[in-house]
């Protein structure tokens, strides 16, 4: 099986699953785009490329239609959109693992590639970015979640599955945003608070930081690790999820308040039993989390 595939965005997801596949496929041949200098030598040095393209034009000296047999779409939202149009010319079938779904689901079908492009988002990642901390194993028992009744499933679904991940399929891009705005978006934003506040507590106090810091624990490490990644790529995605992600951190906000309202009238009784409630809620998602029943990979 002659598969020529070109990973546009050669980062951390990029590179990860460009690794993944050849360890499954060694036979398939792969070449990447990214204008970052550095991440394009890194790429270079996985041994995994046959080229890796600084740009566009560079790549299209030696492309003709359809050049490609898989076009991946690895870069930050608003960058899919714009580059749907070039990669959809050039590769028999694309893919996208972009954290916002609605946009370039818009766009793949105004370009009418609704029966070769698959939208796609992987629950996997790590704090640092980058191609110098790709993995074959990234995607390992992670969701992948896929937009229901985009044909093109059929083509990658044993692609994607041979990543040791589970296919997690959503009715529609909607629901798929709304629900990253719970479970990840505004997630990263209070990551930033955490962090923000703690910065904001030291400049303003005066406090030693470095003492400060040395009097931080792993509660404080886990909360703030969000706070370490790529601004480009949440930037966007923030811009592109707008409403969801305000929806949400209106919960937060409200959630923030109540705990404030039963501290200040010293209502200690009322803040255990948010505490026990909260306790509860984090057993039920461990205990969910933990089963497959709700994966189903044969429908499309």
């Amino acid at each position: 099986m002659n598969v020529r595939v070109l990973v546009v965005g050669c980062g951390l997801i990029g590179v990860s699953l460009a690794l993944a596949w050849k360890e499954k496929h060694p036979d398939w041949i792969f070449y990447g785009l990214e204008n970052h200098p550095s991440h394009r030598q890194e790429a270079m040095q996985l041994d995994v490329f046959t080229h890796v393209f600084a740009s566009w034009d560079d790549m299209e000296k030696t492309a003709s239609d359809r050049s490609y047999t898989i076009g991946l779409l690895a870069v930050p939202v608003e960058a899919a959109i714009s580059l749907l149009p070039k990669i959809s010319a050039y590769c028999e079938w694309c893919i996208d693992v972009c954290s916002v779904k609605g946009c370039i689901c818009e766009v793949a079908e105004q370009l009418g590639l609704r029966q070769r492009f698959l939208p796609t988002h992987p629950m996997a990642g790590k704090s640092v970015g980058g191609p110098q901390s790709a993995n074959a194993e990234l995607f390992l028992n992670c969701s992948w979640i896929v937009i229901k009744n985009w044909p093109a499933l059929d083509y990658f679904r044993d692609f994607l599955q041979g990543t040791g991940a589970h296919l997690v399929i959503l009715d529609n891009a909607e629901l798929h945003d709304e629900w990253m705005a719970v479970v990840s978006h505004t997630v990263h934003l209070t990551s930033l608070s955490v962090m923000l506040a703690y910065e904001d507590y030291w400049i303003n106090s005066g406090v030693d930081p470095k003492l400060l810091a040395a009097c931080t624990g792993p509660a404080f490490r886990d909360i703030t690790r969000l706070a370490s990644s790529p601004s480009q790529f949440w930037l966007e995605t923030i811009h592109q999820n707008r409403e969801p992600i305000l929806l949400h951190l209106q919960r937060i906000e409200d959630t923030l308040k109540r705990f404030k309202f039963l501290l200040e009238n010293q209502d200690f009784q009322g803040i255990e039993s948010e505490l026990k409630r909260s306790q509860v809620a984090r057993n039920e998602w461990e205990e969910w989390k933990s089963h497959e029943n709700f994966f189903n990979p044969s429908e499309s």
